[in-house]
Order: C-alpha cells, then structure tokens, then sequence
C-alpha cells in the first residue's frame, strides 16, 4: 500500500499503487470536481504534488502551462500513484463534511456505528440432544457475538428453513438495529453496502458506501425528474393538487429516478443489489414527503405544515428500490416548514452545531436554506431563490454538465470563456452566470438596477464588447456570450438577470433578516459555509460582486464545504449515533418563517440592487 499526504489538511490516506490519484482521493472522501468525467479536458481536478514523482501525460502538456508543469501541477484524473506521495488540493477540496466520513473509517476514522451488522456463524447442526428451533439456534449464535437476541422478519423467518440446511448450518446473518433480516450460505461478511441520496429540487445525487469500512465507493446523480412537473417546490406542490393522479405520478417520477441511480452505482462497483441493506435520504420538506407519496398540501398553506418532523424509518420494498428485499430507508428529520432533511444533513456532516463563534451556512440552491449559529443557538431559514443559479429559468441557461459555459472571463478588452469537457458550447451554468453578471457590472455594461445599456449608448465601450450588445425580439437588450456551431447564439438576456436579481435577493434577504433576528452583524460573523454541490464552483470574488455573497463579509471567511446534504447522508448512514444526534439537534433549532416577517419584502427589494 502507498501512503498519501493531502494539504493543507495533513490527512493521510492509503491506496494501491497504479490507481488513479482522483479515484484514491473519492475513495476516502475527498470530493474533487470532475466534470469532464476523468478525460483530462476541464482542468478542475488540478493538484500540486509535493513530494513524489508523476510523469506528465499528454492531457496535462495540452492543457496545463509550462510554468505549471514545472511547478509540479498535475490533474488529479490523469495521474496513477506509484509511491509515496505528499500533495496539495489548489482548494479547500477537503471540506469539512468529507472530513467526517473520512474520520469514519479504519484509517483514522471514528469507529463505525451502522444500523446494519453481518456476523459469520457456524452452527452446531440439531440432534436429538440438541433439538433447539432454527431461529432460537441462529439467535443465540449471534447474540454471543453481539448484543440482545433479534427480532425477525416475516420473509426472514419462512426462508430459514431451506437456507439454514443448504448452507448445513454455516452462513452470514444479517441483523438491522436488532432485527434479523437475511442469513446467507458462506462467509458474506465484507459484503455490506447502503446508499446515501440527497433529493434536491433540480438535482439527485447518490453514493454507495462500503458499511464494513466507510469507504465511498462511487457517485451517481441526475436531473430530478420532478423538474416537468414544475421547477420549484410550490409549484409541484400545485401539481398534485391540479392533476389528475398527481401525487402518485410525481412520486413515481423520483422513485424511479433513484431506482436508476442504485442501478448505475451497482453497475460501476459490481455490488449486487441484494448486498445493499439501507438508504438514507436527505431533502427538502417537500422532496422527502413527495418521495413518500405524502400529500404535501399542508406544507403549501398556511402555517406551513408538514407531515412528519423526525427521522423516518420506512421498508424499502414499500418502493420497490433495487436492494435488499428487507432493506429500510431512513429519512432525516424536518426542522420545520419548507426546511427540511436535507439542511438537517447539512447541520450534522458540517458540524456547525459545535462551533464556538458566529456562523454562517449557506445551501446555494433552489431553495436556498440559510443557518445561524449566534449565541450558541442555531436557527434556520428557506428562500425560495428559485432554479436560476441551477441554470433554469434562463434563457440559455442548462445544468453543470459537457458542453456547458462554466467560466467567464475579460482578455484582451472581450470575452472569453471556458465549457465543461473541452466541447463546443451549448449552453450557460450557474457558475458562469455568476461570472456574467459581474463581468457587465465591472465593464458597466450594466447598471446597479440590474438594467443593461442599449447598443447606441455603448459608444465609450471597447468596440469588441460593444459589438456583443444586441436587442432581442422584444426590443431589451441582450448581451452575447458566445455562439454555438450552429451559429445559435447563447445571450444574457435582460429576463436572466431579473430571475438572477430574484434568486440573490431571496438569499441575502434571508441572510439580513436571520442576522436581526439573532441580534448579530455580518462583522460578528467568523465564518460563512458554502453548501450545495454548485456552491464549489463559484469564485467568491465574483459572487461578491454580482450581490449572492456580502460584501461586509471577508473573503477569507467565505470556505465551500460541498454537497454537505450528501455528506450527511452518508454520515448518517454510517452511524446510527449521528441520526439520534440530529434528531436531537432538530428539536432545539429556532426556525424562522421569512414570508411572516414584516421586513422580508423591504429587505427583499434591497437585496435585488447590485452592489456599487
């Protein structure tokens, strides 16, 4: 085995020699965007090696500069370890979330506490002097290896028989929080897997963990398949009550989402479905209960009420998901209105709830949750900042995916740009919305009203990014970021910014109104979180200046911690210590309802004016 140092952390992880540094570092944890899907194309795995050596590849000479060769720069993707090696993450890569699953396993990690339990038996075969049940004989095998006898499962049970004697009484029984649920012929017991899934409105994202070790052994996600039925929670919401078989068709929609995903992460490791003995699922309040085909109606109106609040154990069969027949799914608790799972998971794989000082977490997404730690006190907060920093509700705009504008820079007096996989550009991300907008406020393309200058007012620009200034059909200007092959053309649209303007002042809207509540400043705050899997392509400098992050807020302070929502999934599926903790947490948590607060629309229209 190669030892590996990662910086600035100092963790330090083992792996074979001859795997791919990239995979290594998925494998503990360590969650590196590679949107191009390891080809060597988009540059976003960049690393520095240290110490230890790695031949450049011809990606990398395409792709990287000389001066960053020579300074030991390399892609994580095209780099196979071959020794000892000591390397730092260009960014704070090692979040916090991942840190803690990290924590989790044999290398270091905390000791492992899953629900779900394999011991190998070998049984004394009935005798006449030994006339003892079947199940009285496999309990009390596994109780002297473990804790309480079990209870059993129906199915469990009527399989014994055949099992016990087929396997002549040697054989691997599986035990869920003290219920026996499966016993297999041989020694299975390094085959033990769960998947963590976090629900989001516009994307699903899954991981299937090894439950012996910890180990994160692959990610999945998709387009949440919801996304027809409407692009924000209210609107699906309205979907099931308006439509005819509504509820049960857009339950089906993300039941079978998730079936696929399960699918894929099977498929990519070789585990087989039956070795897969739990799910845990984070989302919303209105994602968690549309999965469980729970009316969401309450949570739609007034007061804003959910169905359930704490953690929800369900069996898996209910939803035919392609695991073990007696697997169960765990749903994380709802703290209250439209927040839901998926901020509880957030809360406990960021381990904000331990901080000393003021606080500040951020889930950047489309429904924007916010939570405060001030006074040793956590509160919590939705926005309904809508898709459009997830690349909906953009003229152009498309998610985080090959061929999408993930960058845009000035050069040379025009715009450049940079697109996901190296391929011709189809469309705009989030990220390079963020970028966009900037760009037109710095170069005053722009005003702080958020309205674009007309083509014969922009005589005093540079003659290349006057040229990009155009009106559209309805006669508001439009500013082109770059054409297609097809000569489509991908335009900032004066419509994109108004749904960008709605979405960044949802979000700091929230923010101020959390800090009043609390009775703290932004000069108070420590530290700001950024949560949500696009969160960790935003650069900061940029999301400052187009209004989505405080100015009054150091840059040094602002840190991305990820897609935490799936870190806690998969802390959670882990340790049946950490669902009791954020059950617990949940119930002390302050939430706040932004739509009751006399002060919201006033903050509200302010937030919407860029920052001068």
């Amino acid at each position: 085995m190669t030892e590996i140092i990662v910086e600035p952390s100092g963790k330090i992880i083992n792996c074979e020699p001859g795997q791919k540094l990239s995979e290594a570092l998925s494998r503990a944890g360590i969650d590196i965007p590679m949107p191009c899907g390891g080809a060597g194309t988009c540059g976003k795995c960049l690393v520095r090696i240290i110490e230890g050596h790695s031949q450049p590849q011809p990606a990398e000479t395409k792709l990287l500069t000389k001066e960053q060769i020579a300074m030991n720069f390399r892609l994580a993707c095209q780099t196979t370890v071959t020794g000892d090696m000591r390397i730092r993450l260009t960014e704070s890569r090692d979040s916090l979330p991942h840190q803690i699953l990290t924590d989790s396993s044999t290398n270091g990690r905390r000791h492992i506490f899953a629900a779900v339990k394999k011991t190998y038996v070998e049984l004394p075969e009935p005798s006449l002097e030994d006339g003892r049940s079947d199940l009285r004989r496999l309990c009390e095998a596994v109780c002297q290896k473990d804790c309480k006898p079990p209870k059993v499962g129906l199915k469990t049970l009527r399989r014994l028989p055949a099992v016990l004697r087929e396997a002549q009484f040697k054989g691997t029984a599986t035990v869920c929080q003290n219920k026996l649920i499966d016993f297999e012929p041989g020694d299975t017991t390094d085959n033990c897997y769960g998947v963590a899934v976090d629900i989001g409105t516009t994307t699903v994202a899954a991981a299937i963990l090894d439950l012996t070790n910890g180990d994160r052994l692959a990610v999945d996600s998709a387009l949440n398949p919801q996304v027809k039925c409407g692009d924000d929670v209210v609107s699906r919401i309205n979907y099931c009550g308006s439509e005819p078989e509504g509820l049960k068709t857009i339950q089906t929609l993300i039941v079978n989402c998730m079936r696929t995903l399960i699918q894929n992460l099977c498929e990519k490791t070789g585990v087989q479905p039956d070795n897969i003995y739990e799910v845990t699922i984070a989302g919303n309040t209105t994602m968690e209960q549309l999965f469980t085909g729970v009316d969401p109606k309450s949570i739609g109106e007034m007061p804003f009420v959910s169905t359930f609040s704490r953690g929800l154990l369900l069996e898996a069969e209910d939803f035919a998901l392609p695991v073990n027949e007696a697997a169960r799914v765990y749903l994380f608790p709802i703290i209250g209105g439209f927040v839901g799972g998926d901020t509880s998971a957030c809360i406990l794989s960021s381990e904000i709830y331990n901080e000393k000082e003021c606080v500040l977490m951020v889930d950047i997404g489309t429904n924007g949750e916010i939570i405060l730690l001030a006074g040793g006190k956590l509160y919590a907060a939705s926005t309904a900042a809508g898709p459009a920093l997830e690349g909906a509700r953009i003229s152009k705009g498309m998610r985080a995916a090959a061929g999408a504008i993930d960058r845009v820079n000035i050069e040379n007096d025009d715009i450049a740009f940079t697109v996901i996989g190296g391929a011709e550009p189809v469309g705009i991300c989030g990220s390079a919305l963020i970028d966009a907008i900037a760009i037109l406020l710095e170069i005053n393309v722009m005003n702080q009203t958020g309205q674009m200058i007309s083509p014969e007012n922009s005589d005093g620009l540079p003659p290349k990014i006057a040229a990009r200034i155009t009106k559209g059909d309805n006669g508001q200007s439009e500013f082109l970021i770059a054409q297609t092959p097809q000569g489509e053309k991908i335009t900032l649209t004066q419509k994109d910014v108004r749904e960008f303007q709605l979405a960044v002042g949802a979000i700091r809207a929230g923010v101020n109104i959390m800090l009043k509540k609390a009775g703290v400043g932004f000069e108070d705050v420590s530290k700001m979180l950024l949560a949500g899997g696009f969160g960790s392509f935003i650069r900061r400098s940029r999301a400052q200046r187009a209004g989505l992050l405080p100015l009054e807020i150091d840059r040094e302070k602002i840190d991305y911690i990820g897609n935490a929502s799936l870190a806690g999934a998969e802390l959670g599926l882990l340790s049946i210590k950490a669902r009791d903790l954020i059950d617990s947490i949940c119930g002390k948590i302050e939430h706040i309802e932004l739509s009751l607060d006399t002060d919201f629309q006033m903050e509200f229209a302010s937030a919407m004016i860029f920052p001068g």
